[in-house]
């Protein structure tokens, strides 16, 4: 799911097409790594999605089945990416499976012996 701050941007934006793709976002979107995060959704029906464009012209655009809409992190103009090309560059984070924690064993010498007698 987007972060609150995002949402609210989306909500306020004009009816465009990037806030088409945006909304299609907002709810299911999962964080992915590469070397820019952002958020995707892999669209498993075909969508059609209508706004308005900069001359308020009704248009329409249609989202494949199988393809992925993606926003980076730190930017607001989503895309559709085919999921051949998104599956070959990046990996949705699994949120679900449990970080592992490294305990360290390594005998202590200075502050961190210090502050481990302390605890």
């Amino acid at each position: 799911m987007l972060p609150e701050n995002k949402i609210s941007e989306i909500d306020e934006m004009k009816d465009t097409e990037e806030k088409q793709l945006l909304n299609l976002l907002k709810d299911n979107a999962k964080p992915f790594i590469r070397k820019v995060d952002g958020y995707a959704i892999k669209m498993d029906e075909d969508k059609q999605i209508e706004y308005k464009d900069w001359e308020d012209n009704e248009r329409t655009l249609k989202v494949p089945a199988g393809s992925y809409v993606v926003v980076d992190s730190d930017c607001s103009y989503p895309k559709i990416i085919t999921a051949e090309d998104w599956e070959s560059k990046n990996k949705f984070i699994d949120e679900d499976k449990p970080k592992k924690v490294v305990k360290d064993n390594s005998p202590k010498m200075g502050i961190a012996l210090i502050a481990e007698e302390n605890d």
